[in-house]
């Protein structure tokens, strides 16, 4: 599984200048992770071999290193001298000046002592070790071959057996070069090489053995993939049937079916502002079988409707025409009559909502024919042809024009430049009643058989009793109600203060 490695703590907030912008070290930050995910971890990561793989190579390689070193190294035959060890070179050296002149000449034995590593030093060694009083005759065969020996320096480097540290470092760079090596490889493979040798290697069987049924089924879904993207060229090009009325479809999609696909499509339905409108689909709703599409439920989600899904379907004919099947069906659809489509070429299901039309045409299809089932009872491949409008009028052509603005001089009002704003009106005094009766408004007459206002009058509120009375005057009568009104109970929270009962009755 794949982790971003984006920062998820919501509270921090990315480092900023005195202006407001992100510094230099953020944006640059942000650039490696966003370059990390999505570099690394969408292209390169899934290409690179798993970790359990690379653990178990790595365990077989060191075991055939440890095989090749110590159970079973490699016999050496056939060796130069320079490879032998320092007695076996010393000898070497006795053995040359052993045979000088006699057998060798002076070009022989140079290129003879050219053989190991520093011949002078092998000879002035040996003829250190020589503790006799008197010279030995092989003392004296290396004293006379020593002027071709100078001839011979350096000789040949004698290779060196090493340390256990330089075998412990040659065991742990063999491990690195292989896990880089394993990981370019499988990357190599997995993004440029894989590709053209498996198709290759996919031919060459398929010229051997013929196609199988899954490259049968490999083909038909390849090839139904390049249809439909034609056919949802070719219905971006023409213009729609049906719903024209409400402009160009904002959604155009085909639903491919063919036998043996788990068949569920559903495709969004946004406006051209990507804004979210609402879903439709196509999906499985009966089989027949072993598992043949028998009948296609088309269904709508509106966003602005969302406490139901609108659902119709299309049937084959043998589902249409079966009582059992199409009781089923009527159970789940506002009306049978036109909710339920027998499928056919140009059949078609539109759904609807108060802000969206969807319509499901059959572009093509093929009926089954197994001889196990009924005729025309299940569907081998067919191409739905989904399409869906907004019809709140904000696309299309019935959407409201702006208006237009009228003229002053074709309106017949006067221009907006001749107004002015002036100073307020002054206010009328209280006494100039003239005023006051022409600026209020006229209040509308009561109603018949109600007291005039001037009959009622705010009497003074009722006096507070002393500290030193112990009883309490009884409550004021209620009021007699206004004619018209029902009696009520008298619900004054100030014991009477706001008692608007006329005076003289």
């Amino acid at each position: 599984m794949s982790e971003d490695l984006t920062p998820v703590n919501a509270e921090q907030e990315p480092s900023k200048n005195d202006d407001g912008k992100e510094s230099v070290f953020t944006r640059f930050k942000n650039w490696l992770l966003d370059s990390y995910n999505g570099l690394f971890k969408i292209v390169i990561q899934p290409q690179l071999p798993k970790a359990r793989f690379i653990l178990l190579g790595t365990i077989a390689f060191l075991l055939g290193m440890v095989w090749a070193y110590n159970i079973a190294p490699v016999q050496f035959f056939d060796a130069s001298p320079s490879e032998l060890s320092q007695g076996a070179r010393d000898q070497w050296v006795k053995f040359v000046a052993n045979s000088y002149p006699e057998s060798y000449d002076d070009e022989t034995t140079v290129q003879l002592l050219e053989q190991i590593e520093d011949p002078v030093g092998a000879i002035d060694r040996i003829i250190a070790a020589d503790n006799s009083p008197q010279p030995t005759q092989i003392t004296v065969n290396l004293q006379n071959i020593r002027p071709l020996a100078e001839q011979a320096q350096p000789g040949t480097s004698a290779p060196s057996g090493g340390t256990i540290l330089s075998s412990i470092l040659a065991f742990v760079l063999a491990i690195i070069g292989y896990i880089i090596i394993i990981n370019v490889f499988a990357l190599l493979w997995g993004l440029l090489i894989g590709g053209f040798v498996e198709r290759g290697i996919a031919q060459a069987r398929k010229r051997i053995f013929g196609e199988t049924e899954a490259d049968k089924q490999a083909s038909a879904m390849k090839k139904a993939i390049q249809d439909r993207r034609e056919m949802e060229k070719k219905m971006k090009e023409e213009a729609a049937d049906s719903g024209a009325e409400f402009g160009a479809p904002i959604m155009q999609r085909i639903s491919p079916y063919q036998k043996g696909r788990a068949y569920d499509d559903s495709f969004a339905i946004e406006d051209p502002n990507d804004m979210f409108l609402g879903e439709c689909g196509a999906t499985i709703k009966k089989t027949i079988g072993d598992n043949e599409l028998s009948v296609i439920e088309i269904w709508l989600f509106d966003k602005d409707d969302f406490v139901r899904t609108l659902t119709k379907f299309f049937a084959t004919e043998h589902a249409f025409n079966d009582p059992v099947t199409r009781s089923e069906l009527e159970g789940e659809v506002e009306n049978p009559a036109t909710d339920i489509v027998m499928l056919a070429p140009d059949a078609t299901i539109q759904i609807s909502t108060d802000n969206i039309l969807v319509q499901a045409k059959v572009a093509d299809m093929i009926y089954g024919s197994d001889p196990s089932l009924p005729p025309n009872s299940y569907i081998e491949t067919i191409n739905l042809r989904m399409e869906a409008w907004d019809k709140s009028g904000s696309v299309g052509g019935t959407a409201t024009p702006a208006p237009v603005p009228v003229p002053a001089a074709a309106s017949g009002l006067p221009s907006l430049d001749s107004y002015e704003i002036g100073p307020p009106p002054a206010m009328p005094s209280m006494g100039d009643s003239a005023t006051q009766s022409s600026a209020s408004p006229v209040p509308p007459p009561p109603p018949a058989g109600a007291r005039s206002l001037d009959e009622y009058e705010i009497g003074p509120p009722p006096d507070l009793p002393t500290s030193n009375e112990t009883t309490q005057a009884p409550p004021p009568p209620p009021a007699s109600p206004l004619p018209g009104q029902q009696d009520q109970q008298d619900d004054d929270p100030f014991g009477g203060t706001g008692d608007f009962t006329p005076i003289n009755q």
